[in-house]
């Protein structure tokens, strides 16, 4: 499996997650995961999958595909935990992916926008309808 194959598996996954205001977990999985991937020189690599998942490119991309016109998604870098037994033994090691989801804003205004930008009737939005305007009554 490529790591684009992966990362397409995963956002599958986490576009099944409803998107609502706060901070949240949506995935985990132990902390000593490994995946094998195809290198770009053709030779198979195992590798941590907290190791892909906590890339700055994985989370920004993941970010992105997260985020819509009524929410902006933040992924959070992993976080680890652990429990220990009485005798001092390891017996969970997980890593959790943590999300914070909050209402988009316009990105002139920074008001916060329901079902984009045009639903925030700043400057920007009136520069809009006054070239919408003018075009409608050229025809």
């Amino acid at each position: 499996m490529s790591s684009f194959d992966l990362l397409a598996a995963i956002q599958q996954v986490i576009k099944m997650v409803p998107a609502h205001e706060g901070t949240g977990t949506i995935w985990t999985f132990p902390w000593d995961e490994k995946i094998t991937l195809l290198t770009t020189t053709g030779l198979y690599a195992s590798f941590f999958l907290r190791d892909v998942v906590n890339t700055h490119e994985f989370r920004c991309h993941l970010s992105q595909n997260l985020s819509n016109s009524d929410w902006e998604a933040e992924v959070h870098s992993l976080e680890h935990d652990w429990k220990v037994n009485s005798e001092g033994v390891v017996t969970r090691s997980d890593a959790y992916l943590n999300v914070t989801f909050k209402p988009s804003c316009c990105d002139e205004c920074g008001k916060v926008v329901k079902n984009g930008r045009l639903t925030c009737l700043c400057w920007a939005d009136e520069e809009d309808l006054k070239k919408m305007d003018i075009m409608l009554s050229r025809h």
